[in-house]
């Protein structure tokens, strides 16, 4: 899939799971960098680092490795040649402009939020009103964090640019956050049911809670897998549809 032409969302999902089965072993030494990061803060109380010291640089952290994990795919979908190290470097400045624009739309929610509620309309019509805003908000700006990552771009910047794009791809932009949140439920919803029918009727002898043998353990394992390549796929989903129309309003620049 060429991702500098236009593309449809089916075209761009069936590439995001291309894109992450291709990724495979990059994905795993970062989820292993994040993994042994997260582990080391959960135990710095322990080790007598006062607590929300410790929660801060948690969420720092956090933030950090959304931005390097944001510039890996980015990389492996453009073909650009950013190794992995490459990738975690430069995600410093980028992480500090995340903040930066987390706590700009955080005050805006906050200003929004008491101009509603001191509106003079009915309970009904106010709450109407502020799903109708939420909506939009989440969906222009849903590609901020990107833009942040892959593009360079200030917090100021971001935000703008994440709600002229996403505007003018309104619809397809909402759709495609449906889909990222609709396709997993329903997979693991499908595969929940199986097992809660299928257990009782054909496993019960052998499906014990206080003594699983190891081809459950396995099955659960396997699934836990199954829900990060989902999730994964869905992050590069959206990582998909952004670099698509991010070229389709620069397509004469490339």
């Amino acid at each position: 899939m060429e991702i500098r032409e236009e593309q449809n969302l089916f075209k761009l999902l069936l590439g995001s799971f291309r894109l992450i089965n291709g990724a495979v072993g990059t994905l795993l030494v970062y989820f292993s960098v994040l993994i042994l990061g997260m582990s080391l803060l959960t135990f710095l109380p322990k080790w007598g680092f006062p607590a929300i010291l410790s929660s801060i640089l948690s969420y720092l952290f956090s933030i950090y490795t959304s931005v390097a994990f944001w510039r890996i795919l980015a990389a492996k979908a453009e073909n650009n040649g950013e190794s992995i190290t490459n990738s975690f470097s430069a995600s410093l400045l980028p992480s500090v402009y995340l903040v930066i624009s987390c706590i700009l739309l955080g005050i805006v929610m906050l200003v929004s939020t008491m101009v509603l509620r001191f509106l003079p309309l009915p309970f009904s019509l106010l709450k109407i009103l502020v799903v109708g805003i939420a909506i939009v908000a989440m969906t222009c700006c849903a590609f901020i964090p990107v833009a942040i990552a892959t593009r360079n771009r200030g917090p100021i910047e971001a935000i703008l640019y994440s709600w002229r794009l996403s505007s003018r791809h309104f619809f397809k932009v909402l759709c495609a956050l449906l889909l990222t949140s609709l396709i997993p439920l329903l997979f693991f919803a499908g595969v929940g049911y199986g097992l809660y029918v299928g257990i009782p009727l054909f496993f019960a002898d052998s499906f014990d809670l206080a003594n699983l043998s190891a081809s459950w353990y396995i099955l659960f394992f396997g699934l836990g897998v199954l829900a990060v390549f989902f999730w994964c796929a869905m992050q590069a989903f959206l990582l998909l549809l952004f670099l698509n129309l991010d070229y389709g309003e620069n397509r004469s620049s490339f």
